[in-house]
């Protein structure tokens, strides 16, 4: 299925030059239109890929061959039938003993005569990848006479993806380009989390009136590393000198960089007040700083630090290069010295415990721990002397407090903060901070809670287990 999923991409992304018809037998004057061709099922399998196609209009392109009309479900798969007809027709009886894949559907918009349809891709849409989701405008009272259906429109759009369960996330304003077909555009996506996003379309049809169409996805969590796409920035440590020792402050030097281009990022959205969040673990996880470092003119990112303890520390860049939305980026560096002394975090400790005048402890709202799935996690605050609930806690970059979750591996990170409502505000009144998040897979976090207090920022490590 990687594969379909690889192909469909590769095609869409060199969209045609113009929408070609050509065919590898063409039906003379005389000749009706071909028959399509069907499964047993009476579905529209490409037959190339073997994968069912929603409908004709959704179809990338066709090819007629001896009496029948072949579409495909991507760009790569036209080439190859036309190379080769008749072996691909030979393979048709073998199509019914194989398993479709079921096309993902998402409802149609109507608005006045326009119908706007969202066609995601058939196994779904993953965090972590780059992809193109095609839509389509089209004019209810028009048939389309080639590909039948309703006629496709021509149209300007401008796009925003959000996430609403977390208000907080830079919004997304995603490229478009034309595809193929008439009243057909590509959207180019990226998804930082798995979760629950929505694609709103502002779009003006050539001659006609504004009209808006929104939509709503689900992002499945990131599919294991040796099936993801390589993503459309990385974080780079650059002059990092060959000794670094504990106790010594040294420049830590970052870029965001386009993996496209090669070149550094230097124009960034602001979340929460800053534009880069830099957030620095050792791989223990016992050892946490979370700052925010100045940006050069050329893309390099400056942070002084020193390093409490020898090994390896993981290094992430939480970001949002303009219009792209947000994403961590991750890297590591290795520093000379004694490793982090103490038990590691990795045992389960949700509290209560005191540190630096608070007394704290996490509550997940559902146990066990759902993963891949939003869920509320609890910080619940009382002063270390009285005992009471801590209700004088300060805004710090734009939230009531920060809550950064690190898996046991180092390799998911996500950065959640409470919403800002009445609700929210009533709970801190009595000592209560809530955060939203998600768990793609199982295994031990680390939650480090942060807020800030009498001007000072206090930060107390969890570790929660998801089975």
């Amino acid at each position: 299925m990687n594969k379909i999923t690889l192909i469909a991409v590769a095609g869409t992304a060199l969209a045609f030059a113009g929408w070609q018809i050509a065919t590898a037998e063409r039906p003379t004057a005389q000749d009706e239109k071909p028959v399509p061709h069907r499964n047993a099922g009476g579905k529209l399998v490409c037959p190339v890929m073997k994968t069912v196609i929603a409908s004709e209009k959704k179809a990338s392109g066709f090819s007629d061959y001896k009496g029948k009309r072949y579409y495909f479900c991507c760009g790569a798969c036209k080439p190859a039938f036309d190379k080769n007809p008749a072996k691909f027709a030979s393979l048709e009886a073998g199509t019914n003993d194989k398993p479709l894949q079921q096309p993902a559907e998402i409802e149609p918009v109507t608005a006045g005569k326009y119908a706007i349809e969202l066609w995601p891709p058939e196994e779904g849409v993953f965090a972590g990848e780059e992809i193109d989701i095609e839509f389509g405008v089209f004019d209810s009272t028009q048939k389309d006479v080639e590909f039948g259906g309703m006629k496709g429109v021509d149209f300007d759009v401008k796009a925003v993806v959000t996430m609403p369960s977390m208000p907080g996330m830079p919004e997304q304003k995603p490229n478009t380009h034309k595809e193929g077909r008439a009243g057909v555009q590509g959207l180019e996506l990226f998804f930082p989390h798995g979760g629950e996003y929505l694609i709103e379309l502002a779009i003006t049809p050539k001659g006609g009136e504004p009209i808006k169409a929104a939509f709503k996805i689900n992002a499945g969590d990131e599919r294991p590393a040796g099936g993801t796409k390589k993503q459309p920035y990385e974080l780079k440590v650059i002059q990092w000198p060959d000794h670094v020792v504990t106790g010594k402050p040294v420049d830590l030097r970052l870029q965001v960089v386009d993996t496209k281009t090669g070149r550094p990022v230097t124009r960034f959205d602001v979340a929460h007040e800053q534009k880069f969040h830099l957030l620095i673990a050792s791989k223990d996880l016992t050892q946490f700083m979370h700052e925010h470092p100045e940006m050069a003119p050329d893309g390099t990112w400056t942070y002084r630090a020193t390093f409490p303890a020898g090994g390896q520390w993981w290094v992430y860049g939480d970001v949002a290069p303009t219009g792209k939305g947000s994403r961590i980026l991750i890297n590591k560096v290795d520093v000379m010295g004694d490793p982090p002394k103490g038990k590691p975090m990795f045992a389960p400790n949700m509290g209560p415990f005191t540190f630096e005048g608070f007394t704290g402890m996490i509550e997940p709202a559902e146990s066990p721990i759902p993963v891949s799935k939003m869920t509320e996690i609890r910080v619940k605050l009382t002063d270390a002397k009285t005992g009471k609930p801590v209700v004088d806690t300060q805004p710090w970059l734009g939230a009531a407090g920060h809550l950064m979750i690190i898996h046991e591996d180092g390799q998911t990170v996500v950065h959640s903060h409470p919403k800002d409502d009445e609700e929210s505000q009533s709970l801190m009144k009595k000592g209560e901070v809530r955060f939203t998040a998600r768990f793609p897979k199982p295994g031990r976090y680390i939650a480090y809670s942060q807020f800030k207090r009498g001007g000072e920022i206090k930060t107390l490590g969890f570790t929660m287990e998801v089975k």
